[in-house]
């Protein structure tokens, strides 16, 4: 698995090439790095997957604001998710042992739906998004994860519209009042027919009903 993902990561790197990202403004303006990343993985098929939508920045790390990192990845390590700095992931991870107890995270993989980092989703373009897209599949073929959590609401639309999840039931869930907002959650199958669930970020802005509501759709 090693040596095919570092192939991938090849192929992301000639992808980041002809990336907006690459020569975003803002980076430019504020000598900031970015770059890309592929995957942290314990290399081993067939087990949990955390995906969310692209890499982000701590933007008060001093590395950054000095514009020293981020770098790009430029190989393959074998990782414990569990044992790495998720940011506002990590929640997720919380939430999905809660809700499903019988999966092991331990030799999980994480990985993003967009390799290129950026401080904001919406610093993304969808010509990165469509550069992303082929390489994306072919990492998860490779993973041949169990079971795939995604977080995040963009990468939801995108997949479900492109038809890359199989047998999707969607619910739109509301809150108990008027002036509450909604979430809609989905849940389907890879290619390889494993469980894909989309879940809410942990920093979504909704009602923990919501929350609550969407998770229990997923693991009933």
């Amino acid at each position: 698995m090693k040596d095919e993902l570092e192939k991938l990561l090849n192929e992301l790197s000639c992808a980041y090439e002809k990336s907006d990202i690459k020569n975003n403004k803002y980076c430019i303006e504020n000598k900031r790095k970015w770059g890309f990343e592929l995957i942290q993985s314990a290399l081993l098929e067939n087990k949990p997957m955390i995906i969310g939508f692209n890499w982000g920045v701590d933007k008060t790390w001093k590395k950054y604001i000095n514009g020293d990192e981020y770098n790009n990845q430029l190989s393959i390590q074998k990782r414990s998710i569990l044992k790495i700095e998720m940011g506002s992931l990590q929640r997720s991870v919380n939430m999905c042992k809660k809700h499903f107890p019988s999966i092991d995270f331990t030799d999980g993989s994480h990985s993003n739906f967009c390799f290129f980092r950026s401080e904001m989703e919406n610093q993304i373009s969808y010509h990165d998004i469509d550069l992303c897209k082929g390489i994306f599949l072919r990492m998860l073929e490779i993973v041949n994860p169990s079971v795939v959590f995604i977080f995040s609401s963009k990468a939801r639309k995108y997949m479900l519209a492109n038809k890359l999840i199989q047998n999707v039931k969607e619910k739109k869930i509301y809150g108990k009042h008027k002036r509450s907002n909604s979430f809609t959650v989905a849940r389907g199958c890879l290619s390889n027919g494993a469980n894909a669930f989309f879940l809410p970020h942990p920093n979504s802005r909704i009602s923990k009903e919501i929350r609550n509501e969407a998770w229990k759709f997923c693991a009933s």
